[in-house]
């Protein structure tokens, strides 16, 4: 039905493409036929769409969307009705869903998750505020729009404070694992708490790359997981994740809603706390615990610093070049005092131990603000600067403004240490004493033609997570954007282990914006694998040398260790580690383990036994014993007026598959039919083509064996792929029958 929509129009909207199937229904892109602008298009499920409280609800909750008006909530612009069909018309969002990110990349690097956590938790805060409660909130229903921006969809589920409502819930499986324990039991009454929840459970998934549940075989599994089992903390999965930010993590999804966070504003402070503390050691007060209401900047704790051994330096340097004498004296002299105490603390305090070294973090403002601020050979931005962080050493830095003294100078960063200087920088002095006048009582520095504008630079490379040096000075890892550059030349160099060092000199303009991606070239060698017998499939660190058996040379394989497994059907699974060498061919050969195992069939009254369509016992009355390879085989059972029994059978060695077969036995099934979008229907059931005189839903009886089981009603035609079902005591009771309306 979906497919025979497009190009169809719906009010001024077009349709012309179905992006999929939300929590609701269908969605599609559709064109604006007067404006020529996109916009998104759900067609509501007939449930939901006939439901009057659903939809007087969902009009509220649109209202209140409307008034929101949040850059990172996906707009909903009316709700239209065409044929029977209800549609919610909604923005646009050209982009993929998160969880088709994550599918595809695996856990974000951290301050990409932490970036998309905060706009969530600033979107989710804001419809809060509004008195809306999502209750819908995982991955499929975030988007990140092509240019970075998180978008949240899908508020149809929302609930709106002091209102009674009966709308369902997202119970499905993937629904089901963000759902926090309370909405799990069924309170209808979930608050915000419930949203935070499910925040924290998808952003443990966007920093882990998985989801802590394990081993689920059913929604009961996973209710009794979510309600009553302990969590795995995320640095089980990813041990770069910060203990304090698993900490976070932790207390968002805690079983309790009293344990969690109590608003999405406290959580921003949490993380704000977590980003502040784990970019710098604070050369104000030390790192304790206050209440979310105190202002800490103003808390002021030394001897908490000086037992935490933290040496501050804070330095005034104040430059000024006007033609004053007692200004001179204080300014440069007094700052060249200063720049010579930082360099001898530097040079005489005892570094830390090699293997203890931390960044150092550097805070640098100026009067007048927007100088160029040069360390090294790098251009590091303007000021203001904050908490730089960077490697320990000893450094020039040159301080500069188009028409202002410039300052140059050394200084020393020590390892984990925090460095902050002030710079004044005096207007350089002219022979128009008019403009000289004029620049002294200026209260913000005169814009000039000569401006230097700050340069763009966005870095890539293919594989991602290279470490970028930038002039010998560690930047980060990519992709990585970088802003406020001096334009100029600049050395980049890429490193990432397993690949070979990747150089690249740029020149940057005045005002530029420039991309740059590396293509990093793997240390490679080769791997020639043998087996005994040969045609085994080959695993190199569990992903599978596609379409190629053994023997097999592989090209190519990056430098260092290895896990290779060998796996051929009916032998046992062998494993063993190599290690690589740059220009290297390994060889390795492996000899294969023949797996055999046991299979007994029993057969009343009686019947001929076929394995694998061979005959291996006519006539079989009593106990059949076999010994076969370890590997699946069809057994099939024919009785000539009893009927036919067919199945795979697991054949394994570590037990004896044990099959009883009683055609005499009599099973019962209960039978279910439903419509394309997963609505009860009712239809006659017929087993074998002869009508059983009941209608779905229903039980009915049967003897075991093959059988071919049907659904029929008027108007409709079957979807189900295989109706020929084999019925025994161990096949499962209930069978669905998908109906779909004959166009």
């Amino acid at each position: 039905m979906s497919s025979s929509l497009i190009g169809k129009v719906v009010g001024n909207y077009r349709i012309i493409e179905n992006l999929g199937i939300g929590g609701m229904g269908v969605v599609f892109k559709a064109i604006h036929i007067k404006h020529g602008k996109l916009f998104a298009l759900k067609m509501l499920v007939p449930g939901l769409a006939m439901d009057e409280h659903f939809i007087k609800n969902f009009l509220i909750a649109a209202k209140a969307l409307a008034r929101i008006e949040d850059p990172n909530i996906v707009r909903i612009y009316d709700l239209k009705s065409e044929d029977d069909h209800s549609f919610i018309v909604m923005e646009y969002v050209d982009g993929f869903n998160l969880l088709e990110l994550i599918r595809e990349d695996g856990a974000f690097p951290l301050q990409n998750a932490l970036e998309i956590l905060k706009q969530i938790l600033l979107a989710i805060g804001h419809a809060h505020k509004a008195g809306l409660i999502h209750r819908n909130i995982k991955p499929n229903n975030i988007l990140i729009s092509t240019d970075g921006k998180v978008k949240i969809t899908d508020f149809g589920l929302a609930k709106v404070k002091n209102i009674l409502t009966t709308t369902p819930y997202d119970t499905s499986a993937a629904g089901l694992y963000y759902m926090s324990p309370e909405h799990v039991r069924g309170y209808q009454f979930t608050d915000k708490r419930s949203d935070i929840y499910s925040i924290g459970m998808v952003f443990y998934q966007l920093v882990t790359g998985t989801l802590p549940f394990k081993n689920i075989e059913s929604d009961f599994d996973l209710r009794e997981s979510i309600i009553k089992k302990r969590i795995i903390k995320p640095r089980t999965y990813n041990r770069d994740i910060p203990p304090a930010l698993e900490t976070i993590v932790m207390k968002s999804i805690a079983k309790s809603p009293e344990d969690r966070y109590q608003s999405t504003k406290q959580m921003l402070h949490a993380i704000h706390k977590f980003e502040t503390r784990d970019s710098k050691i604070d050369t104000q007060f030390a790192l304790v615990e206050f209440p979310e209401s105190t202002d800490i900047e103003k808390v002021i704790h030394p001897e908490s610093v000086q037992a935490a051994n933290k040496k501050i330096i804070s330095t005034l340097v104040n430059f000024n070049p006007l033609n004053k004498p007692n200004l001179i004296r204080l300014g440069v002299y007094g700052s060249l005092i200063t720049l010579l105490f930082i360099i001898m603390v530097g040079l005489f305090s005892d570094y830390p131990p090699a293997d203890s070294i931390k960044n150092s973090f550097l805070t640098i403002t100026s009067e007048p603000s927007s100088a160029f601020v040069i360390l090294g050979d790098d251009s590091i931005g303007h000021t203001p600067l904050e908490n730089q962080a960077l490697q320990p050493g000893t450094y020039s830095l040159t301080i500069g403004k188009n028409n202002f003294a410039s300052v140059d100078s050394n200084i020393v960063l020590k390892s984990g240490l925090s460095l902050n200087l002030y710079f004044s920088l005096g207007p350089i002095k002219t022979n128009n004493k008019k403009f000289d006048n004029k620049i002294k009582s200026a209260s913000k520095p005169m814009a000039i033609k000569n401006t230097i504008l700050p340069a763009h630079l966005i870095i890539n490379s293919d594989p991602r997570d290279a470490a970028v040096y930038m002039n010998g000075m560690l930047k980060g890892k990519t992709p990585l954007s970088i802003n406020n550059l001096l334009p100029g030349n600049y050395r980049l160099e890429f490193k990432k282990e397993g690949f070979e060092r990747y150089i690249e000199r740029i020149k940057l303009d005045p005002g530029s914006k420039k991309q740059l991606k590396a293509i990093l070239s793997p240390d490679t060698g080769s791997l020639f694998v043998s087996t005994q017998p040969e045609s085994a499939t080959i695993f190199i660190d569990e992903k599978e040398v596609v379409d190629s058996k053994t023997p097999l040379t592989i090209e190519n394989i990056a430098t260092g260790k290895h896990k290779i497994k060998i796996q051929k059907k009916g032998y046992a699974l062998l494993t063993k580690e190599v290690e690589i060498e740059k220009g290297k061919r390994i060889k390795t050969d492996f000899e294969l383990e023949e797996l055999r195992g046991k299979l007994s069939v029993q057969i009343r009254p009686w019947g001929s036994i076929y394995i694998n369509d061979e005959l291996r016992k006519e006539f079989a009355d009593t106990k059949y014993e076999v010994t076969l390879p370890a590997e699946p085989c069809k057994l099939t059972i024919i009785h000539p007026t009893l009927g036919k029994w067919e199945k795979i059978v697991d054949i394994t060695s570590d037990k004896e598959a044990e099959i009883l077969i009683n055609f005499n036995q009599e099973i019962y099934l209960n039978v279910i039919a439903e419509d394309e979008y997963g609505l009860p229907l009712s239809g006659e059931i017929y087993i074998d083509n002869i009508p059983t005189g009941k209608s779905t839903p229903a039980e009915v009886v049967t003897r075991e064996g093959l059988h071919i089981l049907t659904v029929r009603k008027e108007g409709y035609v079957s979807l189900t792929d295989k109706n020929e079902i084999c019925v025994d005591e161990n096949s499962e009771m209930q069978h669905k029958i998908i109906l779909k309306k004959n166009d």
